[in-house]
């Protein structure tokens, strides 16, 4: 993972199939319009946006298709592992943003902060967002493992 950004390695190590996309627009655009630029692109790959970082006229996202399986079988109450503190929670998509994407055929419940895709999740000491990048996905509704 030599040459890697710290995130670009965390992202790495939980979707190995990362495609990272540097675009460079003709004017700037806000902060929404380039998250909605992303999932457009996201949606011609057949993936999920994970994140997008944007400076001036410039925005680098990061795609993975495994990301687009885990988001589509979320499940409230399904189990997941903060990687950084190798704790156990459970997810409750639906205190976060609920919404439709073209794309998918169901209500998706991830939010971006800070340019991270992210879902609630509970730990016995808090609830909070977290990028779905730093989770480890328990087992999904086809059983197989993330």
């Amino acid at each position: 993972m030599k040459g890697l950004t710290t995130a670009e390695m965390e992202i790495k190590m939980n979707f190995p199939d990362m495609l990272k996309m540097v675009v460079e627009f003709d004017v700037i655009f806000s902060k929404q319009e380039v998250e909605k630029k992303g999932r457009e692109i996201a949606a011609s790959f057949d993936s999920y946006l994970l994140r997008y970082e944007h400076r001036g006229k410039g925005a680098t996202f990061y795609f993975s298709q495994m990301a687009k399986k885990v988001v589509t079988n979320m499940e409230e109450g399904q189990e997941v592992t903060l990687v950084q503190r190798d704790v156990a929670g459970k997810i409750i998509p639906s205190l976060s943003r609920k919404g439709r994407l073209e794309p998918f055929e169901g209500t998706v419940y991830v939010s971006y902060m800070s340019g991270d895709a992210t879902v609630r999740v509970e730990f016995e000491d808090d609830t909070a967002s977290y990028a779905i990048y730093n989770l480890v996905f328990s087992q999904d509704k086809k059983g197989d493992q993330q």
